[in-house]
């Protein structure tokens, strides 16, 4: 990891791509974005945390389909995400929040009781829709789509899985400034710049910066 980054560093980019499959070959994957490593075969999933009172007992059931739930989503096979999605909702009563990492039950997260699968306005435009080609966005109610392009002179690189992220996020914080939800908009945002990324809404792109 040293080496590698040392690579980067100088821009020896074949170098840190060498370091990079030296590390994939004894089973280490590596997350530029949030700046981790793994070595125990598991996907890199951000973990949703539990508001509100209720949903203790069946927690840690919870937990484990939203993990499932977030690994469907990466891996674009939204049927079984969504199908997860409405069994949370239907055995637990369980809101999701998408843009905040969360989930509760009783109706937080601005519901009131069970929420019904695939309500409008339960879910935020990631979490009902989908992911297509070419830098576009699916949210569940007409297709929406992304103007920004990789700065030119944005040199690190990235996996399809977090281009892919990326692409996402851009087209969701796109959806919730037409439809001037700019709180949601702000918290993509900030999504954005955990994982080390900036945008130049004048220019219309994006780049990383560590």
């Amino acid at each position: 990891m040293r080496q590698r980054l040392d690579a980067k560093l100088q821009k020896d980019f074949a170098a840190a791509d060498d370091y990079l499959a030296q590390l994939a070959r004894v089973g280490v994957a590596v997350n530029d974005g949030t700046k981790e490593w793994r070595a125990d075969g598991l996907p890199f999933v951000r973990g949703y945390r539990r508001v509100g009172a209720g949903g203790q007992r069946d927690a840690a059931e919870i937990d484990a389909m939203l993990l499932e739930r977030s690994a469907a989503r990466k891996a674009r096979d939204y049927g079984t995400a969504d199908a997860i999605l409405d069994e949370l909702a239907l055995r637990f009563g369980v809101t999701v929040d998408d843009v905040e990492k969360t989930w509760s039950t009783g109706g937080h997260n601005g519901g009131s009781g069970a929420p019904s699968p695939r309500s409008p306005g339960r879910e935020t435009p990631r979490g009902r829709g989908s992911y297509g080609q070419g830098g576009g966005y699916d949210d569940g109610y007409g297709r929406g789509e992304h103007d920004y392009t990789r700065a030119a002179d944005c040199s690190v690189e990235l996996d399809q899985q977090d281009l892919d992220e990326i692409d996402e996020l851009l087209a969701e914080r796109l959806a919730f400034k037409k439809q001037k939800r700019f709180d949601e908009a702000d918290r993509v945002q900030y999504e954005l710049r955990t994982l080390g990324v900036e945008t130049d809404d004048k220019r219309r792109e994006w780049r990383v910066k560590y």
